[in-house]
C-alpha cells in the first residue's frame, strides 16, 4: 500500500531560532524533504527568525550546508534544492520590542509603552515590527470587523477565513431581521444564514454579505427561484 502525497494550501513557515542546532539537523531537512515530495504550493516561504544578523543570503548558505551535512546524498536533486533554497528567506527577531512588552503584560514595564502594541503571532506570542513587514510583503490580508466592549471582544467580519455564519454573527443578524425571514412577505424565523454573493462565487462571511432566511426561502434562493438583491439590511426581491 502507497501512501498518497497531497499538495497543502500555501504558507508561511517560521522557523524560530533558525540557525540553532535543531534547525540545522531537523527542521530543515525535513522541509527539504516535503520540497522533494512536491508537498508544497505557491508561494509557500519558509522564515528563519533569530537575535543573530544574518542576510538572506548567509541563511540560504546556512541551509545548503545543512542539506549537505544531514540529507543523504542520493535524496538531494539539484532541482529540488534550489526550489527549496528559493523559498528561504531571513529576518533577525526585534528582542527589545518583545521585552518591552512582556514588562507590560507583567505589569513592571519600567518606561512607558507605545499605544500601538506590537502584532501577535498566534500560538507564538508578540513578535516585532522587522518580523511583521516581512511575513506581510506578500501575504493575503483578510480584514476583520471586531467589537469590543470593556473586556469582551466579538469577532463580527470574518472573510473568507470561516464559510459559516459565526454564533455572533448569526446572533447579530437575527437582531438586524427581528428574527424573521428576509425574503419580502415571509414572516417565517430564520433556519440559514445566506450568502448573498455565495460563497461558491467568492463571496465573504461579512455581516454586509450576510442575511438571514427561512429553510423554504433559502431553497428557492438555490433552486434559482428566488432572486435577492442588497439593497436595506432586509434584503428586496430583485
Amino acid at each position: 500500500m502507497t501512501s498518497q502525497i497531497i499538495p497543502v494550501e500555501p504558507f508561511d513557515f517560521i522557523i524560530f531560532g533558525g540557525t540553532g542546532d535543531l534547525s540545522e539537523r531537523k527542521l530543515l531537512p525535513a522541509l527539504y524533504y516535503r520540497q522533494r515530495d512536491h508537498q508544497f504550493s505557491e508561494p509557500t516561504r519558509i522564515i528563519g527568525a533569530s537575535r543573530t544578523k544574518m542576510t538572506d543570503e548567509e541563511f540560504r548558505a546556512f541551509a545548503r550546508k545543512a542539506l549537505a551535512d544531514h540529507v543523504k546524498p542520493d535524496d538531494t536533486a539539484k532541482k529540488d534544492v534550489e526550489q527549496f533554497i528559493a523559498r528561504l528567506s531571513y529576518v533577525t527577531v526585534d528582542a527589545k520590542t518583545l521585552k518591552t512588552m512582556a514588562e507590560h503584560e507583567a505589569g513592571h514595564s519600567l518606561g512607558p509603552v507605545h499605544d500601538t502594541r506590537p502584532a501577535t503571532l498566534e500560538g507564538f506570542g508578540p513578535i516585532g515590527p522587522k518580523l511583521l513587514a516581512h511575513l506581510l510583503c506578500g501575504a493575503e490580508l483578510t480584514p476583520f470587523l471586531i467589537n469590543t466592549v470593556e473586556r469582551n471582544t466579538e469577532v463580527l467580519d470574518v472573510g473568507r477565513t470561516e464559510r459559516l455564519a459565526t454564533p455572533r454573527q448569526a446572533k447579530a443578524i437575527s437582531l438586524r431581521q427581528q428574527g424573521v425571514c428576509a425574503a419580502p412577505a415571509c414572516r417565517h424565523p430564520i433556519s440559514h444564514n445566506h450568502h448573498l454573493t455565495w460563497w461558491s462565487h467568492g463571496g465573504r462571511t461579512d455581516l454586509d454579505n450576510l442575511i438571514g432566511l427561512c429553510r423554504k426561502c433559502h431553497t428557492l434562493v438555490h433552486a434559482g427561484r428566488l432572486d435577492l438583491a442588497r439593497g436595506s439590511p432586509l434584503a428586496r426581491a430583485a
